[in-house]
């Protein structure tokens, strides 16, 4: 077996393992809705997100979000994390590409907000506590 074909053998292998681990998650690909959250932490790598008052439920769409940049969800009582992991290829970072997702927040929920490179709204929203951060979009 010759050390290219060895190479490619490896990187798919290493590709499947990915994938494979992100299938076990949860992730957010279409309009979900929680009840009993009492804080939110959202954290993206290149999504913007913009959120704005709800109702007694919590709601998170993807919006303009490619299947390749996963948005892992992750409950603890009631504490929500939503997470864009980055896309890699076996261990090779893929290229991120904006997106936007959209959550309607119940009043005096905490919320901690921040992306990367993504812009970062609030409207209307009073929250018990609140930290919004983004090291290159705007807030």
């Amino acid at each position: 077996m010759n050390k290219a074909y060895r190479a490619t053998a490896l990187v798919g292998a290493l590709a499947i393992v990915a994938t494979s681990r992100l299938a076990a998650e949860d992730l957010l690909e279409k309009r979900e809705t929680w009840t009993g959250i009492r804080e939110l932490v959202v954290e993206m790598a290149s999504v913007s997100i913009e959120t704005r008052v709800g109702g007694d439920r919590l709601q998170a769409e993807p919006v303009d979000v490619p299947d390749r940049i996963p948005i892992a969800i992750e409950r603890s009582g009631s504490t929500l994390r939503l997470i864009q992991k980055t896309p890699r290829f076996g261990l090779l970072p893929l290229p991120s590409y904006p997106g936007k997702i959209v959550i309607s927040v119940p009043q005096g929920t905490s919320v901690r907000l921040g992306s990367s490179s993504g812009n970062v709204s609030l409207d209307g929203l009073d929250a018990r506590a609140l930290v919004l951060s983004s090291s290159s979009g705007n807030i």
